[in-house]
């Protein structure tokens, strides 16, 4: 199986083609690259990093894709230009199931571009987030989430792992939280 190399490598050739697509306006390749800039900046001070490190490098290889889809969701309008009629014809189409992936399928994971892309950074950036937020204020969480329970024998193995006996506390009250939602 060939390597596709590190996602350092991945998410900067990526970003590099994304960055020079000639099917991307001026304007929003602009914004692109200031969020990019923006979020390795953030990663880097969050995560407490003089470097980004791969799990930084993946996170950001993940926004490509969705500012690209979303790019042209909105027909590579310049996303300061989208007006309310604009936003909700795409959020409409995309809860509708109009909007289909690479596979022919609707979306599923709908809240991540409304989390990461719509509501968050690169709205904002464009002074479009209040916008975004009023047009999406109805949406909910999938039904079908699976949850993953832990069963107390393997979290009482984690828990012996445990050396500081806040930390231990800590562990069991959240074990404890967690069982009773």
């Amino acid at each position: 199986m060939l390597s596709q190399g590190s996602m350092k490598e991945r998410y900067e050739k990526k970003k590099k083609e994304l960055l020079s697509d000639k099917t991307i306006c001026k304007t929003n390749k602009d914004l692109f690259k200031k969020f990019f800039e923006f979020e390795e900046r953030k990663l880097k001070r969050i995560n407490d990093l003089r470097e980004l490190d791969e799990s930084c490098y993946k996170t950001l290889y993940g926004f490509l894709h969705k500012l690209k889809n979303v790019n042209s969701w909105f027909n590579n309008k310049p996303w300061k230009d989208l007006t309310k009629k604009d936003i909700e014809k795409v959020w409409n189409d995309l809860e509708d199931g109009k909007i289909k992936n690479n596979k022919g399928t609707a979306f599923k994971d709908r809240q991540s571009y409304y989390n990461k892309i719509l509501k968050s950074k690169p709205f904002q950036m464009v002074g479009k987030a209040d916008l975004v937020r009023e047009v999406i204020e109805f949406t909910k969480k999938n039904q079908d989430e699976e949850v993953r329970f832990i069963e107390i024998e393997n979290f009482r193995k984690i828990v012996d792992n445990v050396v500081n006996p806040i930390q231990k506390t800590l562990c069991w009250l959240a074990f404890d939280v967690g069982e009773n939602i």
